[in-house]
């Protein structure tokens, strides 16, 4: 059977390079969201956003020495606004 991967648009994981593996929450973890208010909850989601932009921005910044701190924001922003949720 064919393994699906959700985060790559639903093809299959092995055409997609960047395909990951999500592991199940640890139970310690799900009694602490279970516990946690909505603002608490909306917090952690942002910095999980914001790791994810700076992890993404760094990557450019390695790939594209050249680029000037714009156009790597440019790009940034343009490969946000494509992601597939």
């Amino acid at each position: 059977m064919e393994t699906v991967n959700k985060l790559a648009g639903g093809r299959p994981a092995a055409e997609n390079s960047t395909a990951m593996t999500l592991e199940p929450l640890h139970p310690i973890q799900v009694q602490r969201f279970s516990t946690m208010s909505v603002d608490e909850k909306w917090e952690v989601a942002k910095g999980l956003l914001r790791t994810a932009r700076e992890t993404r921005r760094a990557g450019l910044t390695m790939r594209h020495p050249d680029w000037p701190p714009e156009r790597i924001e440019q790009e940034l922003a343009r490969e946000i606004a494509r992601a597939r949720t």
